[in-house]
């Protein structure tokens, strides 16, 4: 299949409207009307409900979105990982990472990779633990970064030596602030916000000395952005990694660390049984000498 005919699906549905993809994609409108038809036949179903201004995915082009999405990310891998030269090492590294503090560790692996092999990328995305996972076992990206104790029995996992600290996020004039750690009675019956990761793998349990679905769990978050805005305007306690927010002067909130102390592991990861790239090899390679 012409994967051309993805990228055209692809545009149409981000736009719902087939003038402006059409603009968007530089091709004639007729064009990617006959383009889009081809693929309707070749799928078998339509895919969008067409009104006089807009074109709507339906079921079955919602589904294909997803699958459309990987497979062009795959098929770009694909041949980046195969781009390469005899004098110069090209490609990507494509990596998904939690959010972490740490990540800074390895964009100094990534400042020497460049330094010497000036013509390799980095193509780095974001996200709580079941979405590096996900994008790691649907070969999108080519290394995981994990914060935290997940389930890793799939993939060949490398520890890295530094931890994050677990800690309460509040807004400085908030009494809790006035604490140089927090205990667990001090968070009692309190409004938390909690990551969805931490809630599935009740990783703060044991500090807390109740399960976490006991707790007063105002919401949940996946990445923390959003989550800090909650806690800017007092909703609840931010339950959140040391040095992901801003608690300098100019910011809104302090950072005070759990006590005892919870700290939480970092772990690269990648499949087993798969061949990496060049590029991929040498920052494996390259990340394990700097560890040594």
């Amino acid at each position: 299949m012409d994967t051309r005919l993805f990228k055209y699906f692809l545009a149409i549905a981000e736009e719902g409207n087939m003038t402006r993809a059409a603009e968007i994609l530089h091709v004639a409108q007729p064009t990617l009307s006959k383009q889009l038809n081809k693929l309707e036949e070749m799928v078998g179903t339509k895919l969008f409900q067409r009104t006089s201004r807009q074109m709507i995915l339906n079921e079955a082009g919602l589904a294909l979105r997803d699958r459309a999405k990987v497979i062009l990310e795959l098929t770009e891998k694909t041949f980046n990982d195969l781009q390469q030269n005899v004098q110069e090492i090209l490609g990507t590294i494509k990596m998904s990472v939690a959010e972490s503090a740490a990540f800074r560790e390895i964009v100094k692996i990534f400042k020497q990779i460049h330094q010497e092999h000036p013509a390799i990328q980095f193509d780095i995305h974001s996200g709580d633990a079941a979405t590096v996972t996900e994008q790691l076992d649907q070969g999108v990206v080519d290394f995981g970064l994990l914060v935290g104790t997940p389930n890793l029995e799939k993939y060949n996992t490398l520890k890295l030596p530094v931890y994050d600290q677990w800690g309460v996020l509040m807004r400085k004039e908030d009494p809790l602030a006035k604490a140089e750690a927090i205990t667990p009675d001090r968070l009692q019956n309190q409004p938390l916000i909690v990551s969805k990761q931490a809630l599935t793998t009740n990783e703060l349990s044991g500090w807390l000395g109740y399960p976490m679905e006991d707790a007063h769990i105002l919401a949940a978050y996946n990445l923390i952005n959003n989550a800090v805005l909650m806690a800017e305007e007092g909703l609840g306690y931010l339950i959140s990694l040391d040095k992901l927010a801003n608690t300098t002067a100019t910011g809104k909130l302090t950072f005070r660390p759990l006590n005892p102390p919870v700290e939480a592991p970092l772990y690269l990861i990648w499949r087993r049984n798969y061949t990496l790239s060049t590029v991929s090899a040498l920052f494996l390679e390259t990340i394990r000498e700097a560890l040594s």
